[in-house]
């Protein structure tokens, strides 16, 4: 008989155990959801399609050679701002970098929240 009540404070032990790690997976992965939500946002959207805006821009002004003469490796453009809404505020920067060795150039595009 005494065995059988230390068997049995051994599992109530370990279900004990197996139940906090159970409510702290649940926990974290619904914090981890709740972060990435509020990084979702509406704001965070419309930066992130300014900046795609951006990017389309500058690879129209490469490829018809708008703004320079993007022929020429060194050719370094100075960084532009756009309008994408018609607001009168400039909503993306736009930064076209130089041709490196493969003939690749960097572009950055930063949209405005």
């Amino acid at each position: 008989m005494r065995r059988d009540r230390g068997a049995a404070l051994t599992l109530a032990i370990v279900v004990a155990m197996i139940l906090s790690v159970l409510a702290a997976v649940a926990l974290t992965l619904g914090y981890n959801y709740r972060r990435l939500r509020d990084g979702l946002t509406v704001i965070h959207a419309a930066s992130h399609f300014r900046a795609q805006a951006g990017l389309v821009d500058a690879r129209w002004r490469i490829r018809n050679n708008i703004g320079g003469d993007y022929t020429v490796a060194a050719f370094d453009p100075a960084a532009y701002q756009l309008d994408i809404d018609g607001s009168g505020n400039n909503d993306v920067t736009v930064d076209i970098g130089p041709a490196d060795g493969n003939g690749l150039r960097p572009i950055s595009s930063v949209g405005r929240e």
